[in-house]
Order: C-alpha cells, then sequence, then structure tokens
C-alpha cells in the first residue's frame, strides 16, 4: 500500500527521510520470547525515532469493541445540540464533556471539530493541590443507555494498550522496562470521541490545526474517511491512510522530554475532505499529576524539533501536571 512500510527491525535508513508511516505488528509478544520482545521494540522505537507515528496491527483490542465506540460516538454526535450543551466542558468540569465545533483551538473559525471526553473515573488516594482541577465526576447523556459502559470498557483497554507500549519503549531505549509505568499509579489519561464534519480540502477553516500532543502516548482509532496527516523531516504532510484492522500511535512532548530529544513528538493535523463526516478516538496516556519529566537517557541523536503548538523545550523543568492544564486551558478555555 503506498506510503506504508512494515517495520520487522530492520527500517530504512535514517537519512530516507520522513515519507512513510510504518506498521509494527505485536503479534510477536504472543511468543514470550524475550528475543523477539526485544526485536519488537528496537522496532517500535526506531519508527518513534524516525517518524514519531505508526500504525500498530494486532494490538490486542477486540474488533468489536473499536466497532462499539464508532457506534457510540456516531450516537452521541447525532444528538440535538441541546443535549449535548448540556454537557458542556469547561475547567469547572475537569475538562471532561462536549466540545462544540470551533472552541478547541482558541478561534471560532479555527477547527471544525466537536468532541466529547472523559478522564478517568477512580479518584486519586492523595487528595489535594491542583491535581483535583482534574478530578471530577464524568458526564454522560442520558439519553444513550450503555454509552458509559462501553466508553469506560475502552478506556481500560486503552490504558492496558499504553502500558504494553510504555514497557517497549523502556526496553527499546536501554532503561529498565518499568521506567515509565512506575509513573503511573494515578495517570490522568483522557479519551476524547471527535467529529469533523465535511470540509473543502482547499477551505481555510481546517478539522484540526497543526499541533503536537502532550501526551507520552497517543493511540488512535480512525474511520476510513482519512484526513489525519504527519508532519515530516522535509516540512511536507504526509497522509495517515486508515488501514484496517491497525490502531495509530504516535509520541507526545511528555516521551520527547523522556528520551531526551531522541524520540518525536510528531506534529499533526486533520483536514477532512472526504465529502462526508469522519470519526476518530483518540487515547492521550498521561503518567501521575505530580510526576516530573525529566530524561532518562542522554541521547546522542535527537529527532527534529518541530517547534509548532504543543512545543515544550528540552532543559526546561515541567512536570505532566504543569503540561496538561496548560495546553488544555490554551485549547478549551
Amino acid at each position: 500500500m503506498p506510503g506504508m512500510t512494515t517495520a520487522t527491525g530492520e527500517g530504512p535508513p535514517a537519512d530516507a527521510g520522513f515519507m512513510q508511516i510504518p506498521v509494527i505488528d505485536m503479534a510477536p509478544l504472543a511468543d514470550g520470547s524475550a528475543a523477539l520482545r526485544r526485536k519488537l521494540a528496537e522496532a517500535l522505537c526506531e519508527a518513534c525515532e524516525r517518524v514519531g507515528f505508526l500504525y500498530l496491527a494486532n494490538h490486542g483490542v477486540p474488533d468489536r469493541l473499536i466497532a462499539a465506540m464508532f457506534e457510540a460516538a456516531a450516537a452521541f454526535f447525532a444528538l440535538p445540540q441541546e443535549e449535548k450543551m448540556k454537557l458542556r466542558l469547561g475547567r469547572q468540569t475537569a475538562f471532561r464533556g462536549f466540545l462544540p465545533a470551533g472552541v478547541d483551538g482558541g478561534t471560532a473559525g479555527g477547527n471544525r471539530k466537536e468532541a466529547f471526553q472523559i478522564g478517568p473515573e477512580r479518584l486519586p488516594e492523595r487528595r489535594g493541590g491542583r491535581a483535583m482541577e482534574l478530578w471530577r465526576p464524568n458526564p454522560w447523556p442520558a439519553m444513550l443507555p450503555g454509552f458509559r459502559t462501553t466508553l469506560l470498557s475502552y478506556y481500560n483497554a486503552m490504558e492496558a494498550l499504553s502500558d504494553r507500549l510504555l514497557r517497549l519503549v523502556a526496553i527499546g531505549l536501554g532503561v529498565p522496562e518499568d521506567t515509565f509505568v512506575q509513573h503511573y499509579r494515578e495517570p490522568i489519561g483522557m479519551l476524547r470521541l471527535l467529529h469533523y464534519p465535511p470540509q473543502d480540502p482547499d477551505d481555510a477553516v481546517i478539522g484540526s490545526r497543526p499541533h503536537s500532543d502532550g501526551t507520552a502516548v497517543t493511540i488512535l482509532a480512525q474511520d476510513d474517511a482519512g484526513g489525519l496527516e504527519a508532519l515530516g523531516d522535509r516540512g511536507e504532510w504526509t497522509r495517515v491512510t486508515p488501514i484496517a484492522g491497525t490502531l495509530v500511535i504516535n509520541l507526545g512532548q511528555t516521551m520527547k522530554l523522556w528520551s531526551d530529544g531522541r524520540l518525536a513528538a510528531t506534529p499533526h493535523r486533520v483536514i477532512n475532505g472526504s465529502g462526508r463526516n469522519r470519526i476518530s478516538i483518540p487515547f492521550f496516556s498521561y503518567p501521575d499529576f505530580d510526576t516530573v519529566i525529566e530524561p532518562v537517557i542522554a541521547a546522542t541523536r535527537r529527532a527534529k524539533d518541530s517547534e509548532i503548538f504543543g512545543h515544550i523545550a528540552r532543559g526546561r523543568p515541567t512536570t505532566t501536571g504543569e503540561i496538561v492544564l496548560g495546553s488544555w486551558a490554551e485549547l478549551y478555555g
């Protein structure tokens, strides 16, 4: 398939440029072999270093659960606007709930997507301080029975997959396997449902403006409408074309800082030129609120650093809470 290469541990040379999105197959994990696991971890890190985006095959998330999520998303966005607005997102809701189109990005005309998002249901054991700004009950639409159950089941599956990916990245970087997951005692992840209405490809108002995520890892399920593009190291936008049976993985600023800039937090955008509605479902994996994000390795080579929205300079002391509250407040007000 054009725009796709399969990573088996022997990827293209580093100077080949970023014009393709690799595919990482997690099937070798089922074998239980330490050697195959290390080879997979090295292939994963190579993709994260060279591109920062990849397709994940044989990821272990049931197809029926992913399908149920897209059905839930379609049902939610089909609700009357007044019903969705009852769940309006804001700082007072810990940035959980419904975000109408035109808000995310800070300008009324900057983005066309609408969103619904939730955080973890559990309350932190260590309560107090600014961390409580992110701990509020999730709002749920009364008109959609089963909606809450579906989203929470998927949220749990995403946390489990995030754990597996973080362990593999640690192995690939040559640090202890629990280097990252030890900071996930009370993680502040976020699950979003996104709806992009159709638009003219030449329209200046895009679905999602160029940005890089603040996450350690982002896990994305996308429908077949397409529209997601990643910024290559030559300044060109590469399409992240939907591939059936895969999830899309990209790294964010947290992992860039953890890896001392070796792994890429690749900017991306969405332009829905499909002529129909597009739905995507990202899960944003963040560690505990008070985790100090500092390098776990001393990188001898670094990914190209695009100073675009969401960029955090290496060497700047920060915590997960600062990253999340800063980015969410700027995006959602």
